[in-house]
């Protein structure tokens, strides 16, 4: 029976199939790129041209005087009073978008370091 020797050799190339590994896709800075040479922001997986026009997605600003921009200045005066606290230290750091310290953001969040 040459049967039996076929299909070990046809289930074990299906298994070794399976055990091959995705490339790795480069996270070094120096070979994905920045946007801007120096900027420390690394290039995404969208091309520039592909980026959304954040204008677009936004409201426009609230009209002089109207009760929205009033809300929005009483807003704006109550963090005031958080200037120089720990909330406030955690707001700079997670606005800080740079590399690597960008990646460190969601370690929390993961309960895991991130590099």
């Amino acid at each position: 029976m040459r049967l039996a020797p076929t299909c070990t050799a046809l289930s074990t190339l299906a298994l070794l199939t399976g055990c091959q590994t995705t490339p790795v896709p480069p996270t070094s800075p120096e070979v994905v790129g920045e946007l801007r040479a120096g900027s420390g922001y690394l290039k995404g997986y969208l091309d520039r041209k592909q980026l959304p026009n954040s204008l677009a997605l936004l409201p426009k600003p609230p009209a002089e005087g109207s009760p929205q921009q009033l809300a929005d200045l009483a807003t704006h005066r109550a963090t005031r009073a958080l200037r120089d606290t720990p909330r406030w230290q955690l707001a700079d750091s997670d606005a800080n978008l740079k590399w690597p310290h960008a990646a460190s953001t969601f370690a929390c969040a993961l309960d895991i370091p991130v590099s």
